[in-house]
């Protein structure tokens, strides 16, 4: 049996796991819920979230995030 604080924090050390590799976008797709520490982890790294159990929706999202993410990396290029 899965305790739901253990899976939470199994969660949160993935994300900080994947993000200490510096990804430029970093997009977090929560099917069901996500808790308040892990979007707070996720606010430290500057990662969008997704909360949808909708696929149109979270592909509109997340190609809104990348856009975002690549129009404000293209800025500080110039």
């Amino acid at each position: 049996m899965i305790n739901n604080s253990d899976q939470n924090n199994s969660i949160d050390s993935r994300i900080i796991q994947i993000l200490d590799t510096s990804p430029k976008i970093a997009i977090l797709i929560g099917y069901a819920s996500i808790t308040e520490k892990t979007k707070s982890v996720a606010s430290k790294y500057n990662v969008s979230i997704i909360l949808s159990q909708n696929i149109s929706e979270i592909l509109s999202e997340a190609e809104k995030a990348i856009s975002h993410k690549l129009q404000i990396d293209s800025g500080q290029n110039k």
